[in-house]
């Protein structure tokens, strides 16, 4: 067979019926009831998952705990774009989190946060992006640009989406609803899936709820504040980057940190 054709037939998003389902590369969830619920045994590697919810901060950062420490080793940054609260780092330090490698994006606007998340996701620098786009509906094109991007860079890209999205038809390649249960549980129905059967509903106990009360810290605290409130920013015409290595108010930080939203590919 011609070499490039069957590179073009070993690519993700190309199926051949005479092959039947292959396996890709995925991220261990933590959770052997999601694995086994999920048609590829694990998040999708190199690809969008969406999570759909109603609103943030009852616990899906602690579903995600594991695939994240998972992939940390893996490439320089962890990415946040956007998220809704300010993430509390003594939680994220204490579920293993290396903040000298996580970065915070605040985009001004809808545009800036598409650029943004594309350009962490192919930049073959970031082991995860986490993008939150609660307010706005992304256009099919742009979520398909997103996961091109994953792929580009093998980068797992979770961006979270307000429940009402889930009408909507998507490229990602795995689509979760999330909706907080009693006693700290997720329920999580799979709306869908690539290569595999959607509608499976499951309970589960997020990562970070098993510790002991008194340890216990929520994964976001309070309103996410001004980027100059956190020590130091990094203001361009692509938006804002905070840091969070070194202490919060770290110039060595804020140069090294706010690389990954002006530096090329190679050089972060």
């Amino acid at each position: 067979m011609n070499s490039k054709l069957e590179a073009l037939l070993k690519l993700p998003n190309t199926w051949q019926a005479s092959r039947g389902p292959r396996l890709q590369a995925v991220i261990a969830t933590g959770y052997p009831q999601l694995d086994q619920a999920l048609h590829q045994q694990g998040w999708p590697q190199a690809a969008t998952t969406e999570l759909l919810l109603e609103q943030p901060g009852f616990g899906e950062l602690g579903l995600l705990l594991p695939g994240l420490l998972a992939r940390q080793p893996l490439a320089p940054w962890l990415v946040m774009i956007a998220p809704p609260y300010q993430p509390f780092a003594p939680a994220l330090v204490q579920a293993g989190i290396d903040l000298q490698r996580l970065l915070i994006v605040q985009p001004r606007d809808s545009k800036e946060l598409l650029w943004c998340a594309s350009q962490c996701l192919a930049s073959g620098a970031c082991s995860a992006v986490l993008t939150w786009s609660l307010d706005q509906t992304i256009r099919d094109r742009d979520l398909r640009r997103l996961q091109q991007a994953a792929t580009a860079g093998n980068c797992w890209h979770l961006l979270f989406r307000h429940q009402r999205e889930q009408l909507q038809t998507s490229p990602s390649a795995l689509r979760i609803h999330l909706r907080p249960e009693t006693e700290g549980q997720l329920q999580l129905q799979i709306i869908k899936q690539r290569g595999g059967w959607a509608g499976q509903t499951l309970m589960l106990r997020p990562a970070s709820q098993p510790l002991p009360q008194p340890a216990r810290q929520p994964l976001y605290h309070g309103p996410l504040p001004d980027s100059a409130a956190l020590g130091y920013e990094q203001t361009s015409k692509h938006g804002r980057v905070s840091g969070n290595g070194h202490g919060l108010d770290s110039p060595q930080a804020t140069r090294r940190q706010a690389s990954v939203a002006t530096l090329p590919t190679a050089q972060v």
